[in-house]
């Protein structure tokens, strides 16, 4: 898994900037300021009713400082949720260590982990989706802290490039200069296993796109799409051709794979995006605001 997300990166280019997602939503209950509901600070146990406790904060790419700006094109980092979040994970560690929850955690999204934190267990989790990261935790302070972390790095590059450098390049969506293909290789850490839950999810997911994909191979963005990098439409060949169509330029071919998670990677001329299956039956993303969907459609000839 480690090697094929390895190529993606390097065969795809960083296209990813346009936009990257994930297969859940990380929006959280609204409070007016995009938090979750208040919630007690300290710690609490792996059985409390996290759903409850839950508090989170975003990080956003057009939050991003000049000196980080510059700090991610240096080093060619997609720059905006899946970077915030490998240096979430980063901040995280520092803690002390963790180990995912296996256990279903209905309101929480993302890579969720019980947190082994002065003295006790704190619950957190962190998700991304295109221009954002997602933070949740059930203590109140180590929301407080992580964000005071996050907000100390934004405004100073040598630290946030310290902070980096704890974390592996591509978990990050890095390609540092001068790197080669086999000794980067052998810097990666091998994935840990899913949880029982985020198997089923997977398996669900696998199941959902297959039988969606069996139907339908043709899709068109919506009036939203603009926002992500999608004009006009593509269609998904079956042998991992995507050829785009209606976007004003000459068709070009692309790619695209299906993922473990039960999402398609597609890259396009206009970027790169991972699309889910809806109930709905249609491929489509969840974003910061929301959720966008494609349309069924005839590529024109």
């Amino acid at each position: 898994m480690a090697t094929n997300h390895l190529l993606r990166l390097m065969g795809g280019g960083l296209l990813c900037l346009l936009a990257a997602c994930t297969r859940q939503s990380c929006t959280p209950a609204p409070d007016g300021n995009g938090d979750a509901p208040p919630a007690a600070s300290g710690t609490s146990s792996p059985g409390q009713d996290t759903a409850r406790t839950r508090r989170c904060f975003s990080v956003v790419a057009k939050d991003n400082s000049p000196s980080t700006r510059a700090v991610f094109e240096a080093k060619h980092c997609q720059g905006g949720g899946v970077t915030w979040a490998g240096i979430l994970r980063v901040l995280v560690h520092r803690r002390g260590t963790s180990k995912a929850v296996e256990a279903e955690t209905p309101g929480w999204t993302g890579d969720v982990r019980t947190l082994s934190w002065e003295g006790g267990s704190t619950r957190v989790a962190i998700d991304d989706e295109a221009d954002a990261a997602l933070f949740c935790a059930d203590s109140q302070r180590l929301v407080d802290e992580i964000r005071s972390d996050v907000k100390r790095l934004n405004a100073r590059a040598g630290e946030l490039e310290r902070a980096m450098g704890e974390a592996n390049p591509f978990e990050l969506e890095c390609l540092p200069d001068d790197a080669s293909l086999s000794a980067l290789m052998n810097g990666l850490n091998p994935s840990p296993p899913p949880s029982p839950a985020e198997a089923r999810a997977r398996e669900d997911g696998l199941a959902r796109m297959r039988a969606v994909l069996a139907k339908q191979r043709t899709w068109c963005w919506g009036p939203g799409g603009a926002a992500f990098g999608g004009k006009g439409g593509f269609t998904l060949h079956e042998n991992g051709q995507a050829a785009s169509f209606g976007d004003g330029a000459t068709p070009r071919d692309g790619r695209w794979t299906l993922g473990q998670d039960g999402r398609v990677e597609v890259i396009l001329p206009g970027g790169l995006h991972h699309f889910d299956a809806g109930e709905n039956g249609r491929l489509g993303f969840n974003h910061t605001a929301g959720r966008e969907e494609l349309q069924p459609c005839v590529q024109p000839r």
